[in-house]
């Protein structure tokens, strides 16, 4: 009955000659609208005794979306909350239990504004105070990806933007050691999920411009956590493992060595990009909700809402390039066979099947995007190449950044006692 009125109306009130113009619209906004929204992830994984620390997860709309695709999957979660709300916290996990039938989700309060509390985390996890087995499978570091900076804001972000790119770094060094001590054979992902301003700052990096816009600031943080996750992978790969195997008399020195550079660790670092999400980028970008928000910019986000839907991306979408580098294997099972006269040619799907991790990599759209900083271009400085060296630089100084950084917090600490 509905379908018949809603005929009978339309063919009242639109007259036929309109028919195709209307229909190769509703067609175009259809297929924008799938193009936007990116691809989807094909792999699929059992992450049952598997143990993933998400930090973020509570605090974004792609967190949350995260949290519950893992949990779906079996995945022990032990998610990072703001202190200051994890009562509220505890009703979401509930409900992420429930909905999942998965009890292994768990919340950790934890100020990712604070060394302090990240280190005391860290101390928890490592001497088993909660968790009895201290395995970490993956770190999917989540609260560098909402957009930070608003329109018509005056407010200097700077200092937000440090403590989660400084955050990052302690969080992945301080649990390094849980990480090198894993068996070999363990399959291991580090996964940094950066904001999708990461070009704007290419030109330049690592330099800064004078006057940077609000697009190059986010993506100075983006990039350098890219550059950072690059380094990190050839720091691990370049340290000794377990299973290397001690030469006997007879094999060269060099061969050794060409052993060494062809190993790789078990433990793949990467960099992501989920894309522009309107609940983490646009609504932000507008403060249209959470600190600094703004009443115009809320009326500009419903009002836009039919735009901002058709070329941004829901947190379901936004989440596929995520779950990809968790999904996807890390190597071949088996070395592809060599074609033979009568095979039939290879297809898409054949070349999916091969498809493994790029550790060190930067994905976005279930793929690895091709990443040239203009500063790592002119071959060889000496004995490191510019890409080590600007790895090693941006290492050296999230290291100088994270003692300034706890020396503020325990003079602050100070100060609050002695008030007190």
């Amino acid at each position: 009955m509905p379908i018949h009125v809603t005929s009978t109306l339309f063919s009242q009130y639109v007259p036929s000659e309109y028919y195709i113009a209307i229909a190769v619209v509703l067609l175009s906004l259809a297929v924008t609208h799938a193009f936007s929204q990116g691809r989807r992830t094909s792999r699929e994984r059992n992450l049952h005794n598997r143990t993933i620390i998400v930090t973020g997860g509570f605090t974004s709309s792609l967190g949350l979306t995260v949290l519950e695709a893992l949990a779906q999957r079996g995945a022990q979660i032990i998610a990072f909350a703001p202190p200051d709300s994890i009562s509220s916290v505890e009703t979401i996990v509930t409900a992420i239990r429930e909905q999942t039938r998965n009890e292994l989700v768990f919340a950790e309060p934890v100020d990712l504004a604070s060394p302090s509390s990240i280190k005391s985390f860290a101390k928890r996890f490592i001497d088993g105070e909660k968790y009895s087995e201290h395995r970490i499978d993956g770190l999917v570091l989540l609260h560098e990806y909402g957009h930070i900076g608003g329109l018509w804001s005056r407010t200097s972000k700077e200092q937000q933007r440090e403590d989660g790119s400084q955050a990052s770094f302690l969080i992945q060094t301080l649990l390094l050691p849980v990480l090198l001590i894993a068996p070999v054979e363990r399959d291991i992902r580090i996964v940094n999920v950066v904001n999708p301003f990461y070009a704007a700052a290419v030109p330049t990096f690592p330099q800064r411009p004078p006057h940077e816009t609000m697009f190059q600031k986010e993506g100075y943080r983006s990039l350098r956590t890219i550059k950072f996750t690059q380094h990190l992978q050839k720091v691990l790969d370049a340290l000794p493992s377990s299973s290397d195997e001690v030469p006997d008399a007879g094999t060269s020195t060099t061969a050794k060595v060409k052993a060494q550079k062809k190993k790789q660790s078990n433990i793949k670092a990467v960099s992501v990009s989920p894309g522009v999400s309107r609940a983490d980028t646009v609504a932000p970008y507008l403060r249209s909700r959470g600190p600094g928000f703004s009443i115009y910019g809320l009326f500009l986000y419903i009002v836009l809402q039919p735009i901002i839907r058709l070329l941004t991306k829901a947190p379901n979408s936004a989440i596929q390039s995520i779950l990809h580098v968790l999904f996807v294997p890390v190597s071949k099972t088996a070395e592809k066979p060599k074609p033979r006269k009568n095979d039939r040619p290879s297809t898409d799907d054949d070349e999916q099947e091969e498809e493994i991790l790029k550790p060190g990599a930067l994905y976005a759209e279930c793929a690895v995007v091709p990443l040239v900083i203009p500063a790592e271009v002119g071959g060889e400085s000496g004995e490191e190449s510019n890409a080590d060296k600007l790895g090693r630089e941006i290492w050296e100084g999230f290291e100088a950044s994270l003692k300034e950084w706890d020396s503020e917090e325990q003079k602050s600490t100070v100060s609050v006692t002695g008030e007190s």
